[in-house]
């Protein structure tokens, strides 16, 4: 196995074979061939994968997506990331190796790889992190408290203006209006998404 093709269909055979069920049995659905979601009552999980626009026989590299999106979506027959924009509310969009403390690391295959070693790995990324990780969300209101946890723990960050967005759908207008202040961005577009839900970060 020495080619970009011959890489692509491997990564597509442990998914299928491997990957898909897994998922499956932790309560995930299937989306095309290598995206997968769970819809919880007002969230909802999206696995996705994505390759490298670099890649070479060389030098190989894909990682996959986990997606969390604010929304109700009980009743739709099917998850695409399409969808999750037009309906939804991003919550959480990152690489897996976040989990592992290691957000921008991406699988590599070279002609030296050892696809055995490199299967085990990612096997152990899904059970060890991706699932306990996702099962730790079961409503917007879980979520908020890990966002909270994790702007104590780094300060001013992204998780900011999500907080301050979904505070203010909550009707929590004065935590809101201190998450849109301590929110990352241009304070004029800050302004205007603030407006949007009454808040005013002039006064």
């Amino acid at each position: 196995m020495n080619t970009v093709s011959e890489y692509r269909k491997w990564v597509k055979d442990i998914i299928k074979e491997e990957l898909k069920p897994f998922l499956l049995k932790n309560g995930f659905k299937t989306t095309g061939a290598a995206s997968f979601y769970k819809i919880e009552p007002d969230l909802v999980k999206f696995i996705d994968l994505e390759f490298s626009r670099w890649n070479t026989y060389i030098a190989f590299a894909f990682w996959f997506n986990l997606h969390i999106y604010a929304g109700t979506f009980s009743e739709e027959k099917s998850i695409s990331i399409k969808l999750l924009v037009t309906k939804g509310s991003p919550l959480f969009f990152k690489n897996i190796s976040f989990l592992r403390e290691k957000e921008f690391e991406q699988y590599q295959i070279t002609p030296a790889t050892n696809m055995e070693s490199l299967l085990n790995d990612i096997k152990t990324d899904f059970s060890s992190h991706v699932i306990p990780f996702s099962e730790r969300f079961k409503c917007v209101e879980d979520f908020i408290g890990f966002a909270e946890s994790e702007h104590k723990r780094l300060g001013q960050n992204d998780y900011s203006y999500r907080l301050a967005v979904m505070m203010a759908k909550s009707g929590r207008m004065s935590e809101a209006k201190k998450y849109f202040q301590e929110s990352i961005g241009d304070r004029e577009d800050l302004v205007k998404a603030a407006q949007i839900y009454g808040i005013d970060l002039n006064s």
